[in-house]
Parts: structure tokens; sequence; C-alpha cells
């Protein structure tokens, strides 16, 4: 089942252009980052992407001059190439309902892009040895990533927990993130388990290495989502490996199957338990597996069950109101607000409900297709394959398309650029191994469509190079500006922050607007009339924020204009109700207007919701002062500094310790 090339045989210009097409959009796409930007992988990743896919498309434009039978574009008149066409045509008519249209095309340009790389690998990858080069490559990425991994996660993830590299202004996403590593390095697994499969010392021995390594780290780095992964995905590709015909595997091939898939299972079971151990040995490890285990299902955990199942039953409600378009692409973190979603999450945790809510039933429609028809491919040519390799690769990869459904139940894998590298050679392989049992042979799309495709891949992703590098510039801006930020040097935040607001830039990964940060450091700079028009910029860019709202109030305050002020404030309270700091805003103006008992009823109202806020005894402190009632402000001043409101502290030596 390893490659056999005879003697005779001479590496062919379409292999160096697999070898080398497959290094820049796995290997190099999987390891590129910048340090210097707030996301690490995201612009460098689609960067190269692009390049690529440019490259490539006019590389294939002039060869198509001198070689037109050596381009087959057959391929192209698949149904699920022509539905992941639909799905991105039909991202980009999202737009039009988009609020804001920078993070609308964001995403939806990721679909034009994956398209244009799906065209391409299409005729790159549509021969022998194509899904034998990517297995390879592959393999070597998937080393990349071991060696990335120890250097993180030993020193600073097994044994403390803050979770690998994490500075306080980075996002942490990708590799980064310890799941998004893990994701990654399973979306290669089906590759790399094809490539284990083979018989050849020399890279069983790389494989071995890369593939027992990585399940490692899944186990150990706790993702819970990887886990359901490989389980579901096992269980699938072992019942058709166990009740279907193998005889063109012949029987040497089968058990050498069973006998490596064995030597895994018992792998993972010694990881399980040396992982166990380290967390009862060291006293700065991770949880124990238990542990984690339950932390999955504990409401109160940031990441666990109770926390997603918020986030889905925003989206859900998102889907109600907008059922058949959806909101517009990359709206879901502008529009959340309005759901019921306040935290500072930029997806909803699961990328079924995230297409659904950015495209509506349509895009939705398109994008599940995808899946079965791959699906449908996948389970033909295991059954119906000609070569043992082919039989073998479509195994693998149904384990890896399992995998990756049951991943984008619990997370965001349609965030990654790599990650989606990964999903497109799954439909790749799909179509090419399909199309070799197929009765009917396909013929090649007509030339003015093979051209017209290419030419319009040439017009449009220099434009993406464009989008790439401004946001690029904006996000090194905004590093700046925020370690600015953090030694309260507000001039230069205002400097560097305007370097990185743009058009096509003004939502940062945090999802804070940019306008808003400009904002905030006029308002410390008592240059209120700025703050006011920045904060209204913010507004525009992302209407339902109800923070946004409730810092306008607050500069409208400082120039007397009260009135708009309220107004402000009840907006933040329409789409954020019993908000506390829009209460104790209005609280504030009504206190200066001297209206006490509109004040009283607002702070009663306030501790109703939170017994805790020491502000608001402060407040009702100062009304019943004011009232010559000093008892009662007495104890309400002490129950203000008990929950740690210190300004309370200065009233109660000037008016209780005399009492």
């Amino acid at each position: 089942m390893a490659i056999n090339l005879s003697s005779a045989t001479k590496i062919s210009k379409s292999l160096i252009t697999t070898v080398l097409f497959s290094f820049l959009t796995i290997l190099v796409v999987y390891l590129i980052q910048h340090p210097k930007l707030l996301n690490l992988q995201l612009w460098p990743r689609y960067f190269t992407l692009a390049a690529t896919v440019l490259g490539f498309s006019l590389f294939f434009l002039f060869r198509s001059k001198k070689h037109k039978n050596t381009i087959n574009t057959a391929l192209w008149r698949d149904p699920l190439f022509l539905s992941y066409g639909m799905l991105a045509i039909v991202m980009l008519f999202s737009l039009y309902r988009t609020i804001n249209i920078s993070e609308g095309l964001m995403d939806s340009s990721k679909y034009v892009l994956m398209f244009f790389f799906f065209a391409l690998s299409l005729i790159v990858f549509n021969h022998e040895a194509g899904y034998r080069v990517v297995a390879k490559i592959a393999v070597i990425t998937l080393l990349g990533l071991l060696i990335w991994a120890f250097a993180q996660y030993i020193p600073r993830y097994l044994w403390n927990n803050t979770g690998g590299i994490r500075d306080m202004d980075d996002v942490r996403v990708n590799f980064v993130r310890s799941n998004q590593y893990c994701i990654g390095a399973f979306l290669l697994l089906p590759f790399a388990l094809f490539q284990y499969f083979q018989r050849n010392k020399f890279w069983n021995v790389i494989t071995s290495v890369s593939l027992f390594g990585t399940l490692f780290f899944i186990v150990s780095i706790q993702t819970r989502s990887v886990w359901v992964a490989l389980i579901l995905g096992v269980l699938v590709a072992g019942f058709l490996f166990l009740v279907s015909d193998k005889s063109l595997l012949g029987k040497s091939v089968s058990r050498g199957i069973i006998r490596k898939s064995l030597l895994i299972a018992v792998s993972l079971v010694v990881f399980f338990a040396l992982a166990e151990a380290l967390a009862r040995l060291l006293p700065n490890s991770r949880s124990s597996l238990r542990a984690g285990v339950e932390k999955t299902f504990d409401p109160s955990k940031k990441f666990g069950a109770g926390s997603r199942l918020v986030r889905w039953e925003a989206t859900l409600r998102l889907v109600k109101a907008n059922p058949v378009f959806g909101e517009g692409a990359g709206d879901w973190k502008t529009v959340k607000y309005k759901y019921g979603l306040y935290d500072n999450s930029v997806t909803p945790h699961n990328d079924y409900l995230w297409v659904l809510s950015d495209s509506g039933l349509i895009g939705f429609t398109f994008y599940m297709l995808l899946f079965l028809l791959a699906f449908i491919y996948l389970l033909r040519a295991w059954f119906r394959a000609e070569t043992p390799d082919d039989k073998l690769m479509a195994l693998c990869l149904l384990f890896g398309l399992v995998g990756y459904m049951a991943i984008q139940s619990f997370t965001f894998p349609k965030k990654g650029i790599s990650h989606q590298v990964m999903l497109t050679l799954y439909f790749v392989f799909s179509i090419i191994l399909n199309n070799k049992i197929r009765r009917k042979v396909r013929n090649n799309v007509p030339n003015w469509v093979f051209h017209a495709l290419l030419i319009l891949v040439l017009l449009i992703t220099p434009a993406m190079l464009t989008f790439a590098v401004v946001r690029y510039k904006s996000e090194h801006n905004e590093r700046i500006a925020l370690a600015y930020r953090g030694r309260g040097d507000h001039k230069n935040v205002i400097k560097y922050m305007t370097l990185a607001n743009t058009q096509w830039s003004n939502i940062d990964p945090f999802n804070h607007s940019i306008s808003s940060y400009i904002a905030e450091a006029h308002y410390y700079l008592d240059d209120h009339s700025d703050a006011i028009k920045y904060y209204t910029q913010a507004l525009r860019e992302s209407p339902y924020n109800p923070n946004y709202w409730v810092n306008r109030a607050m500069a409208y305050s400082k120039v007397d204009l009260n009135d708009k002020a309220l107004k402000d404030l009840n907006q933040a309270l329409k789409i954020k109700p019993d908000y506390e700091l829009a209460l104790t805003n209005q609280a504030v103006i009504y206190f200066n207007r001297k209206e006490y008992e509109t004040t009283s009823a607002i702070l009663y109202h306030i501790l109703e919701k939170n017994k805790r806020a020491g502000k608001a005894y402060y407040m009702l402190g100062l009304i019943h002062l004011q009232r010559k009632q000093l008892s009662e402000a007495c104890s309400l001043f002490s129950d203000a500094v008990k929950y740690k409101f210190e300004d309370a502290q200065k009233y109660i030596d000037v008016y209780c310790s005399q009492k």
C-alpha cells in the first residue's frame, strides 16, 4: 500500500505542484503566526492561503494555454463543490443585512477564499499520489505541532493551570488556546492514520512519534469536544471496518490495521492513567480527568455545558427572529446582546447554530448538504473502492468527518483558517474518491468557465490580501495602544487606536469597538465632547452593546446633557433589563436633580437584584443624610463599606463616629 514507483518513473511536474501546494496550504498555514498581533494566527494564515491561491491560479491560467488536456476540471461539476459555491454566494448576499460591514466581510470572505482553495485543490490533488502527498505533509505538520506542544504546554500547562502562553493582551486563539491546538491536531489525524497504516519503515517511525505524542496531549489537555470526536469517529469507522467486506484489503493488511488500532487503544488507556497520575502527584498540575469531566456539566463554569446552553438559547432566539435569511455574515457577536447574551463571547460555541444565525435556513441548507454528500461519497468509496489505499483513505476520512461534526457541535472550528483548510480537504478527497467509482465519466467544464473562475480568483484575491494587510496593521497598532492603556497613557492610546481604526477594521478580536477605546481615553482626559463623538461612532458599529450606551450617557452627564444621558440609559436598560451600571447612573442623575424619591426607588430596585451593591447603599445613605436621618444614613454607609465601597468611610468618620 506504500507508493510504488518503478525505476523508470520520473517525478512529474504534477507531483511537484502537489507537494508545493500541500506544503504551503497545510504545513505553513498551520504553523505560521506573528507575535505582534492580537490574534496571532488568523491574518498571517489568511494572507498565506490567499497568496497561495492567487499564485497557483496564475500558474494554472497560463499553463492551460500550453497543456489544455492536462488540467482536469471535471470535478467542478460535482454537487458537493457546487453546494460550497452556493454557500459562499449566500454568505456574500447576506452582507446586505450585516450591521458592521468590516466584520461581515471578514466572515464572508473566508467562505469565498475556501471556495477558491476548494476549486484549485480539485485540480491539484486529482491524481493517484494526491492524498498520499497530503498524508505525508500532514504527518510533518503534526510533528511540528507536537514540538510546539512540548515547548508550550509541558512547562506552562501540565504543571501550571494558567493554560499555556497567555499574555494579558493576547487573544487566546488557535494554538495559544489549548482546545484549538487539540482540534487542529485532530483534523490532521485522518491523513496521519492513513500513513500510520502503510508499510514504510521510515515514515512509520515519524508517523508513530507524531501520532502517539499528539494523542497524549489530546488526553492530558482535556479538550472534551475532541474526546467526543475521537469516540464517535472510532465507533463509526470501527463499525464499518468490522461489518463490511475487507477482501480488497487482504488478510495481512486487515490484521495489520487491527493490530495497530489495538496499540492506539492501549496507548490511550495508558495516557489517561498517566495524565491522572500527574494530576494527583504534581501540586500545580491540571485537574484530574474526573474533575475535568465534572467541570463540563457544572453550570457555573465559564466553558461548561451551562454557559454553552445560555449561548445556544440566545442564538435560537436570534434564529427565530430571522429564520430564512439570518442576521447577516459576521453579525452574531454584534447582535447577541439584543437576544439576552451579555458576556464577552464572540461565537455561539456551535457552528451549526452560527451558520444558521448568519445565513438563515438558506445558507444552513447548503452547509448541511456539504456534510451529507461527503458522508455519502465516503461510504460509497469504502464499500466500492477498487484499490486498498482508496478504501483505507475513505475510512480514515469518515473518522475525521464524523469527528469534525461532533467538534462543531460544542465549539467553533469554523473560525480557524487551518481548520477550514482541513475540512475542505475532506470534501476534496470525498469527491475524488467518489469520482473514481462513478460509472459515468464527467466531462471537463467548458474552457470559458475554467478561465472565468481563475480570472475571478485573480480579481478578488488581491482585495483579500489588501484586506488582510489592513487588519494586520490594525491589530498591530491596537496591541501597542493596549500596552499604553495598561500604563494609563491616554494620549498614546488615542494616537495608536486612531491608526488602528479604519472602515475595514473597527471591531477587535475581543469584540470591542476600537472607537470605544478612543472614546474612553478622551473621557479620562476630560475631553468629553470627543468622548461623545467616538462613543457615537462605536454605537454605529455595535448598536446593541449596552456598555456603549451607558458610557456615552456618562459623557453626556459630564457636559450637563442629562436628558440625553437618561435617554441613552433607558436604551441600555431596554437591551439589558436591570443592568446595574445603567440603573446606578440613572440614580446619580436624579440625585443631582434632588429627585430623591425617584432616586430611592431606583436604588432599592438595584438592591433587590444585588444585595452587595455597595454604591447603592452609599447613595441611599446620602439621601438619608439630606433628610437629616443620621441613624439610617450611618447604617447604610456601614453597609456600603462592608461591600467594598470605600467612599462611604469618610462620611462614617465625619457623621457617625460622633453619634
